[in-house]
């Protein structure tokens, strides 16, 4: 039953249209919000908007609990929340307020390309008139149409064409990440920054990887999810620095006091801030 459900959702992912998918999604994220609003008043609670989804600026009564999801490094059941109008998670909330506020993405002119873009952040950058957007995935028939087709590990884009690279939890499908790494380095331009996020066992100094798990159950055994190829460890950070980045690893969570953590709903999760260096060694 799992693997015919999961050509179903393939088969699916293909045929309806896009506008159709997006329905049906802002339709199940509302259906949650409200069964949570209405569980709240029959079980008497008073409720008034009190989260807020920096993305949309939009207040809630509360975020939307997804699933329960494992994280090894911290040994502990955790239940991402999603934004009732976007689907947005707690670490794509965290992001956004560290482009909002630690770099210059909203106040100069910017060449961005964005790998697989998320609906709550396209929706906003695709009206942002000081970003000339670039939203690509290699599955991009799964989007609208003005998301264009790209290969991770090997991009169809000049070298040193953009500012900024947005690639949120993508490099653990791809086969080659080394080279996907190598890629996004090539088309950002000197002194420009990729923001790159990926599953990471704390757990591990050293990342898992073994080629030869295919089998879908196999790899959510071991990676965490049944189309994932590897589970990062702490080494993430040297991977990237030996294709010639510039890397930071924030916790920018911790730069937010507990109430505004509970407000903005947000994840303890790193964010890989990696900057190509003005001057490259050849």
């Amino acid at each position: 039953m799992q693997y015919s459900l999961r050509t179903v959702e393939a088969i699916a992912q293909k045929t309806i249209p896009f506008p159709v998918k997006l329905f049906l999604r802002k339709l199940n994220w509302r259906f949650f919000y409200l069964n949570l609003k209405i569980r709240n008043f029959a079980r008497g609670r008073k409720t008034s908007p009190k989260v807020f989804c920096p993305i949309s600026e939009t207040f809630f009564d509360e975020f939307v609990p997804l699933f329960k999801a494992y994280d090894p490094g911290l040994s502990t059941c955790e239940q991402p929340r999603i934004s009732p109008d976007s689907g947005a998670r707690d670490g794509l909330r965290l992001q956004w307020l560290y482009l909002k506020n630690e770099t210059e993405l909203f106040k100069s002119n910017i060449r961005l390309l964005h790998f697989g873009p998320e609906y709550g952040f396209y929706k906003r950058f695709i009206t942002m008139d000081n970003i000339r957007y670039f939203p690509v995935d290699k599955n991009n028939r799964k989007y609208s149409r003005d998301v264009g087709y790209a290969d991770l590990a090997g991009l169809d884009f000049q070298t040193d064409a953009f500012d900024m690279i947005i690639c949120n939890h993508i490099l653990e499908h791809v086969d080659d990440d080394k080279q996907a790494i190598r890629e996004m380095y090539r088309v950002l331009k000197p002194g420009g920054t990729a923001i790159i996020t990926v599953p990471i066992d704390h757990s591990r100094s050293r990342s898992h990887e073994d080629a030869s798990i295919t089998n879908p159950k196999d790899r959510e055994r071991e990676f965490g999810q049944w189309d994932h190829l590897r589970y990062y460890g702490l080494d993430f950070h040297q991977k990237l620095a030996s294709k010639g980045f510039t890397v930071k690893t924030v916790y920018y969570a911790k730069t937010f006091s507990s109430e505004d953590v509970a407000k903005f709903g947000l994840v303890n999760e790193p964010v890989f801030v990696c900057q190509k260096p003005l001057i490259q060694n050849e």
